[in-house]
């Protein structure tokens, strides 16, 4: 199983959350990148710029909204992603995911992966970056971020 795993914060940040054009750049570059592949599911955080970059980027899926910051406590941010993580290790190995969300989801996503806290350890991605998660014979792997 692979996870496609995209931030959306930084574009937030620089132009705010209703910049349409950055948004579509930023869809076109990924459904290029994404088109090697063919996606089974699509995961979109319920925020704007990433349900619409999703929509650009896997135009041929619909997207379900994971409302992964839905809550601003970072204990239940945490609960929400590693249960999300555990749900995907259950999914077939050569199910193809991407997953539209946030930099912390993001952080959480690899604290789970070193089943520490995500304050224990030190992650910084690139914050226009694509991460690719692999899960395959019961065990997580992370490959580099690449941008887009």
């Amino acid at each position: 199983m692979r996870l496609y795993v995209m931030s959306v914060d930084y574009d937030e940040l620089m132009t705010g959350n209703n910049e349409a054009s950055l948004t579509e750049k930023k869809g076109e570059g990924l459904k290029e990148i994404l088109s090697c592949y063919h996606m089974d599911k699509v995961y979109s955080s319920s925020h704007i710029r990433a349900k619409k970059r999703a929509e650009i980027a896997v135009p041929y899926l619909k997207a379900e909204i994971w409302h992964e910051l839905s809550i601003d406590d970072k204990d239940s941010i945490r609960e929400r992603v590693w249960a999300f993580m555990k749900e995907m290790e259950s999914e077939d190995p050569d199910v193809f995911i991407a997953v539209f969300t946030h930099s912390y989801p993001l952080f959480e996503m690899v604290s789970y992966i070193g089943n520490k806290c995500a304050d224990e350890i030190s992650f910084s991605p690139d914050v226009s970056a694509l991460m690719l998660f692999d899960y395959r014979y019961g065990k997580w792997r992370i490959e580099d971020p690449f941008s887009y």
